[in-house]
């Protein structure tokens, strides 16, 4: 394994890839400046990016599974047009899901500290 490798919010479980990604991240960054949550969730999209770069060719599916909650997050991205439903080249369906999580090409991203 790579010692330089940014695996410190990475967990392999089986055959599952789980990632996690803080909402609030950016306060740790800065926290006086608190107009920065946009720009922060621009982050997630680093995320997903990671996702597809490393499990592109194991799953070729493009949707990004997304809780309806979480809806608020994606709507705000640069690269999200919300009349396609799509984020980039990728697709985004919402689901009646309550968890934190984001579904990808059968990984996990797990959106900690999002109220």
């Amino acid at each position: 394994m790579n010692p330089n490798a940014d695996t410190r919010n990475v967990i392999f479980e089986k055959t599952q890839y789980i990632l996690e990604w803080d909402y609030s991240g950016w306060v740790q960054i800065n926290p006086h400046y608190f107009d920065f949550q946009k720009d922060w969730n621009e982050t997630l999209t680093t995320k997903i990016n990671k996702v597809h770069a490393r499990l592109r060719l194991l799953n070729n599916s493009s949707t990004i599974y997304v809780p309806i909650h979480l809806k608020k997050i994606i709507d705000g991205m640069l690269f999200y047009d919300e009349e396609t439903s799509m984020l980039s080249d990728k697709c985004v369906e919402y689901t009646s899901s309550c968890l934190n999580e984001i579904k990808y090409k059968g990984a996990t991203i797990k959106i900690l500290n999002y109220i």
